[in-house]
């Protein structure tokens, strides 16, 4: 389990990351958002968050590939909005 509470984000909507971003941090977990797929992949290797929010209105998103390579990154939880 991480020691930090950080959660990441994948959205390219600003207003709708905000929202999350912002209860995060109303609740002492730092969000941070990333706009793509291969970004978040990337988060994901360098931070080992405690949980991976996925817009799933964003353009091109392949979410069972994105689920499935996220899970042999790591453990955590995958919320999709």
């Amino acid at each position: 389990m991480p020691s930090t509470k950080r959660c990441l984000i994948l959205s390219d909507d600003l207003i709708d990351a905000s929202r999350v971003i912002g209860q995060g941090r109303i609740k002492g977990i730092d969000v941070v958002m990333q706009r793509n797929q291969e970004g978040l992949v990337r988060a994901v290797q360098a931070e080992s968050p405690l949980c991976v929010f996925l817009d799933l209105h964003n353009f091109g998103l392949n979410v069972p590939e994105v689920v499935s390579t996220l899970k042999s990154v790591g453990e955590f939880r995958v919320i999709g909005y």
